[in-house]
């Protein structure tokens, strides 16, 4: 009987990605929001809803999106998670000068995005395998984009649902604009990874 020929499997440790093309993807989003932000840029059919009027909130938002989506690439350890933090930093400090925000609500801004990338650098720390790194970027992500859109779905069908009511208390995009009690929630999520993180690295083989 005609066997074919197997492949011969690699057992040698993978190829780390390199995380430049993500962090020019992260950098090119922070320009793209803060451009529209200073141009003013109109975001729905009202007139009066432009990136402008909305301001660094918008921004925030935006970041938190992106950081979610792109979470397996730029949070995969803390010299990376520095980057992608230096390069929002000022993107932040800008948008809130534009806007008349406040240095101390602009710092505010940047401080939820530092605990949040702390938090995203964490969960990369528990989650070992590239597989095991994206399920926990999809978790993420369907609780940053997820929230919002079960909120509306309740809010069409079933108004005053207890769920509805609770959902803007720990949903972090719609939380922005509402800083204190955005960086409480994300502090308590820090703390939660960073909990699974030291629990985790004990039991991580050693060299």
């Amino acid at each position: 009987m005609t066997q074919f020929p197997q492949r011969e499997e690699t057992s040698g440790p993978a190829a780390a990605k390199s995380p430049a093309a993500a962090l020019v993807i992260w950098a090119a989003c922070q320009l793209a929001m803060l451009a529209a932000i200073w141009a003013d840029m109109r975001i729905s059919a009202n007139p009066t809803h432009t990136a402008g009027q909305i301001g660094t909130p918008l921004l925030l938002a935006g970041q938190l999106i992106t950081s979610a989506a792109l979470l397996a690439d730029i949070a995969r350890t803390a010299p990376l998670a520095a980057i992608t933090f230096a390069l929002a930093f000022p993107v932040t400090q800008l948008a809130g000068w534009k806007c008349e925000a406040g240095a101390l609500a602009s710092l505010l801004d940047s401080v939820v995005l530092l605990v949040w990338l702390a938090g995203m650098m964490c969960w990369m720390q528990v989650a070992r395998s590239d597989r095991a790194k994206h399920l926990a970027a999809a978790a993420i992500m369907l609780w940053i984009a997820g929230t919002p859109l079960l909120w509306y779905i309740l809010a069409e069908f079933a108004p005053g649902n207890t769920l509805q009511q609770l959902i803007p208390a720990i949903s972090p995009v719609m939380l922005v604009g509402h800083t204190p009690q955005l960086l409480l929630v994300v502090t308590i999520h820090t703390a939660i990874a960073g909990i699974a993180a030291a629990i985790i690295r004990p039991q991580s083989p050693t060299a």
